[in-house]
């Protein structure tokens, strides 16, 4: 299974064509570990479905950080944003959630590998 996230549908593609500035605006906010998951992820997306985000912080953040960094993503990809962080979200969704979960970007190592 893929780990690291390919478009293959026509959100995938959005998510593509904006990812420089997405990741710019997420690592603005000092977040990493970027993951998208849901039916983005999947390549089953439809003309009614959003971004499922999930993203680290490198310091504790605020629901007003956390927000932000969400209607800036909306703002670039014109497309509803879902973002949560995996520690806030319940044992039984979060494991659901990383199980089909694809890295957009993650800080790279010493070595420059992704962590």
């Amino acid at each position: 299974m893929a780990t690291h996230f390919e478009a293959r549908s026509p959100l995938g593609a959005i998510l593509m064509e904006h990812s420089d500035a997405v990741l710019e605006i997420v690592a603005k906010r000092h977040g990493s570990n970027l993951r998208i998951c849901g039916s983005v992820a999947c390549g089953e997306d439809t003309p009614s479905s959003d971004f499922d985000f999930l993203v680290e912080f490198d310091t504790p953040v605020t629901l007003f950080t956390e927000s932000g960094l969400e209607r800036e993503l909306e703002e670039e990809l014109n497309v509803k944003v879902e973002l949560s962080q995996p520690s806030e979200l319940r044992a039984f969704v979060r494991a659901a959630a990383l199980k089909d979960a694809l890295l957009v970007w993650a800080p790279k190592t010493s070595n420059g590998s992704m962590k």
